[in-house]
């Protein structure tokens, strides 16, 4: 029996399709041939063909070679910088300890 497949959130869906239609537009004003991005990528050429697609089923590594093949990759850096999470940094802020605590003082006395 073949694996199920789970239909992504339609948010997600939409940040597939847009990406890919991101790769696509910067492969055809480079007049690239979708083979020839697909062997720079690493990727064969059905799964660049399913990632300009904006397919949910190919991993995110596809995506992102095909952005660094383009020298796109520098737009994916926001996603990693954790000071983007504004819900995270106030859940953090709420949760730290407002006790202020006295420095120990070490005893070099030996």
């Amino acid at each position: 029996m073949g694996r199920s497949a789970l239909q992504p959130p339609r948010a997600v869906e939409d940040a597939l399709s847009a990406w890919g239609r991101a790769i696509r537009t910067a492969r055809i004003r480079r007049q690239w041939r979708r083979p020839d991005l697909a062997v720079k990528a690493g990727v064969s050429t059905s799964t660049l063909q399913a990632v300009e697609r904006g397919a949910a089923g190919v991993g995110v590594g596809a995506y992102l070679s095909a952005m660094w093949a383009l020298g796109l990759l520098d737009l994916a850096a926001p996603l990693t910088d954790p000071t983007t999470d504004e819900t995270g940094m106030l859940l953090e802020a709420e949760r730290r300890n407002t006790r202020v605590r006295p420095a120990r003082v070490l005893d070099d006395d030996f």
